[in-house]
């Protein structure tokens, strides 16, 4: 029985070790493919597949409409991330149209910098006064993911609260590539897979000490004392 239970961490830490190479692979390969630069006015979002690859400077961009927390074992809500409005911007040679709109996800750490852009973009949106697009930007290289139904569902709410078609939204969002997230994977199924052949010596040193002859014990038939 233990040896059966020994082989079942044994398969289920390989398996593992391989998930996360796995992902780690996947996410390397599509760091690898052709760039797409999304603000290309010329650009059609519906192109777009979960997996693509995207990098270019985003010079517009509208409030976040999904807002990510978790809730921690003392009942403490922690924001974790964000994913702003993108919209692309079309240009037919009168006006300025914003004719698809998907998510751009983002960390803590780019919220100041996407916060000032949103300002920005909406203060040229709404010419409430001379700015001008393009002097701050949010460079970004990332992939992109489908949106879960939930936050998809936030996310409509949210276009149509501004005023937006929600028929020209695509429910994709454009996630940043971190070296953090490569390596903690790429560490991730390393640790898993040393802890699998740690795993394994143990077992066949189970096994081989199974093998050995049992110790023979005779008792002592003399007097007690």
């Amino acid at each position: 029985m233990k040896r059966k239970y020994g082989i079942t961490n044994f398969i289920g830490g390989l398996l593992a070790g391989l998930v996360f190479l796995g992902i780690s692979g996947y996410q390397k390969y599509n760091e690898m493919k052709p760039a797409i630069d999304i603000t290309d006015p010329d650009f059609d979002y519906s192109t777009l597949k979960p997996g693509d690859h995207v990098k270019c400077r985003i010079f517009f961009v509208m409030d976040s409409a999904v807002v990510y927390s978790e809730e921690s074992s003392s009942k403490k809500t922690t924001e974790t991330s964000r994913t702003y409005c993108l919209p692309h911007l079309s240009d037919d040679g009168e006006y300025i149209n914003m004719d698809a709109f998907m998510g751009l996800n983002v960390r803590k750490a780019d919220y100041d910098k996407l916060d000032e852009l949103a300002e920005i973009s909406n203060k040229w949106w709404n010419m409430e006064s001379d700015v001008e697009l393009g002097k701050v930007t949010y460079k970004l290289d990332g992939t992109v993911k489908k949106m879960a139904t939930e936050e998809e569902k936030y996310f409509r709410e949210y276009v149509e609260d501004c005023g937006g078609d929600t028929d020209q939204i695509v429910a994709l969002k454009v996630s940043p590539i971190t070296a953090a997230s490569n390596v903690g994977l790429v560490i991730g199924g390393v640790i898993t897979a040393i802890f699998t052949v740690l795993i394994v010596l143990r077992i066949k040193e189970v096994n081989r000490d199974n093998k050995r002859e049992p110790m023979h014990v005779e008792g002592y038939e003399g007097p007690l004392c």
